[in-house]
């Protein structure tokens, strides 16, 4: 079996779960399942549509552009959960 790996680092606000994972001997595993529940739990969420709100909100805010779109007023409020997850992607 063709083993993938991913290297990832932890800032210190993360050092907790950092400590967390170091000492699981399958942290592999347990972090896949943790990130395949929390998919299956927000598979309505479109991470394009975030990014792209987060964007026009960022450029409207200092008035680099003005964006006209209803949907984009509409939903300008991020909940925190999808700022943290924005955070963690980039």
């Amino acid at each position: 079996m063709n083993k993938h790996k991913l290297s990832i680092s932890f800032s210190k606000e993360y050092f907790e779960l950092y400590n967390l994972l170091k000492d699981k001997s399958n942290r592999s595993n347990l972090v896949c399942k943790i990130l395949n529940k929390y998919l299956k739990e927000n598979k309505d969420i479109n991470l394009e549509e975030i990014v792209e709100r987060a964007v026009a909100k960022a450029l409207r805010n200092h008035n680099i552009i003005t964006v006209n779109s209803s949907k984009l007023d509409k939903e300008d409020e991020i909940r925190q959960e999808d700022k943290e997850l924005i955070n963690n992607l980039f």
